[in-house]
């Protein structure tokens, strides 16, 4: 069974009272969903919230979110967060998530980062993409937050399509076991959302506060929808278990190996045996790229 990973949002008023005088307490979920890897470099999918109470409907007012990434998946590389256009669903432009390349000023302007710091959850080292925290938004100008759950490609609305951008290949069969941050750190935003209704104050949701934000781990197998994909060798080859190469680089490899250089992906008599200890990698461009997955 494929599974989703969600978080679940139980959303009560500002001060902690029910609302069940208008109508069982609020709730929606946050989700990953559509993951697709577009190329060895490239990495795609969607973050949805849809409201799952029933009764009255509610906007987001404004959020923020932290989403973690296995850092096993990058495989040494440099990850650029950016945003595919026009993908989000949210009717206020100005509570998208942006990526504006500046080439004239060699800049980019963006609400998003990619934090340094490496925290462990469940045994798997994490880095995780924030947004900005964004100012609250009166309500008739807030982004209507949609009931409609279509199933697995379009679970309510989508605050957007994110895209990674990778300056290595992805490592080949690794996952990157996405989760939502329940807490602030360095590099780590929490996730919090604030909605609204046209007659209930804004709400904040957070983690052990009086509105809790609960998560459900997407390892629930009750859960259709799987958030994560296994990364492979797409417009490549794999030469080991993880590390894809250009099939010029492959051709290389095997050459090298009949003019006995190589053994496997070992260097015959260097004194580390080891790929970037031979000279011979440089008059074979190809091969370049990979010294340092090799090293």
């Amino acid at each position: 069974m494929r599974k989703i990973f969600y978080l679940s949002l139980f959303i009560l008023n500002a001060t902690g009272v029910c609302l069940e005088a208008f109508a069982q307490p609020f709730s929606a979920d946050l989700r990953v969903a559509n993951p697709v890897q577009v190329n060895d470099y490239t990495y795609e999918f969607d973050v949805y919230i849809v409201r799952t109470s029933a009764g009255f409907a509610y906007r987001l007012n404004s959020y923020q979110f932290g989403l973690g990434i296995d850092t096993n998946i990058l495989n040494g590389g440099n990850v650029t967060i950016q945003v595919v256009d026009n993908s989000s669903q949210l009717t206020n432009a100005a509570q998208q998530p942006y990526y504006i390349p500046d080439p004239a000023n060699d800049t980019v302007y963006t609400n998003l980062n990619f934090g340094a710091a490496v925290y462990v959850f469940g045994g798997r080292p994490y880095r995780f993409i924030n947004n900005t925290p964004q100012q609250p938004v009166i309500y008739f100008l807030a982004s209507p937050i949609s009931n409609i759950n279509s199933g697995c490609l379009s679970p309510g609305t989508r605050i957007s399509r994110f895209r990674l951008v990778n300056t290595r290949p992805f490592k080949s069969g690794a996952r990157p076991n996405h989760i939502f941050s329940t807490q602030s750190a360095a590099g780590q935003s929490a996730t919090l959302f604030t909605v609204s209704t046209n007659n209930i104050p804004s709400a904040l949701i957070e983690p052990g506060g009086i509105n809790p934000l609960n998560v459900v781990d997407w390892n629930n197998s009750v859960l259709t929808c799987d958030p994560d994909i296994t990364f492979n060798c797409v417009d490549s080859t794999t030469v080991n278990s993880t590390i894809c190469a250009p099939n010029t680089a492959v051709v290389d490899i095997h050459l090298l190996n009949r003019r006995k250089i190589l053994k496997g992906l070992k260097v015959v008599g260097a004194p580390k045996h080891r790929l970037s200890d031979c000279l011979c990698y440089r008059k074979v461009p190809a091969i370049k790229q990979l010294v340092g997955d090799l090293s």
